[in-house]
């Protein structure tokens, strides 16, 4: 091989690499680009994971919160309910032993009749059905 060939294949192997050294530099360029692209994105959907988490968290006690809450009115309905029929019963009671109807050698069917008449009662002020 002559020393002119030897130049050619010479200068022919710097433009070679010259030239891949240029294309793997505008890959690496691309490859930056992209992993900053992509880092952007994961930022972006950490920050909206924690905006949901936040949501989730303030819906959660919210429910819990009307839950209680409901218990508690609920609870306080019953008392009330009790109460109620707790005065009915006083009531009952009351009227029966001016009104006389309960003697004292009937007294265990009178009770029982009371309790026939409140249950009777009950049911009509309150609606319920037994």
């Amino acid at each position: 091989m002559t020393i002119a060939a030897h130049q050619t294949l010479y200068e022919d192997s710097i433009a070679f690499g010259t030239r891949e050294t240029l294309m793997a530099e505008e890959g690496k360029a691309d490859m930056e680009q992209r992993i900053s692209e992509l880092e952007e994105d994961n930022e972006e959907l950490k920050r909206q994971l924690r905006e949901q988490r936040t949501i989730y968290e303030i819906t959660e006690k919210k429910a819990i919160e009307s839950q209680q809450l409901e218990e508690k009115r609920h609870n306080e309905d019953i008392m009330a309910l009790e109460r109620s029929i707790q005065q009915l019963q006083d009531q009952m009671t009351e009227i029966t032993n001016r009104e006389g109807i309960i003697s004292s050698n009937k007294k265990d069917t009178s009770e029982h009749q009371l309790h026939s008449c409140f249950v009777t009662v009950s049911m009509y002020i309150f609606d319920i059905n037994f």
